[in-house]
């Protein structure tokens, strides 16, 4: 697994705010069918690294672009445990910015979403 990768995914199940919502449900890439809601799903959107004049060693930081949804059966948890997401990663070692955020509905599976797009930089 990509050190970015690695990084979110200890920032999120060492968050205790996200934890107590969420327990262990924080997947990479594909939520499993008929797991307990609410859970959180992410996966890496793009990614490229940069290298600073700064950075003498000529390494520089990785930008990379996460999207962070959590799923729940209704608009105003999915939205609290997001906001843990969000709050688990603004906490971490590695600088973030918030690019987007939306809401969303899936009526197939009754269930409620919120999605942040969150750029992160990292070593």
């Amino acid at each position: 697994m990509p050190a970015a990768e690695v990084n979110v995914y200890e920032a999120l199940t060492g968050f205790a705010g996200l934890q107590a919502l969420v327990s262990t449900r924080i997947y990479p890439s594909v939520m499993p069918q008929d797991v307990d809601k609410p859970a959180v799903v992410y996966f890496r959107v793009v990614g490229n690294r940069e290298v600073l004049l700064a950075d003498g060693g000529g390494s520089g930081v990785e930008r990379v672009l996460f999207q962070f949804t959590s799923w729940a059966k209704s608009m105003s948890e999915s939205y609290a445990v997001a906001e843990q997401v969000r709050l688990a990663l603004a906490a971490a070692s590695f600088e973030t910015v918030v690019q987007v955020n939306r809401s969303g509905y899936e009526p197939d599976t009754r269930l409620f979403s919120f999605t942040y797009d969150i750029a992160i930089w990292h070593r």
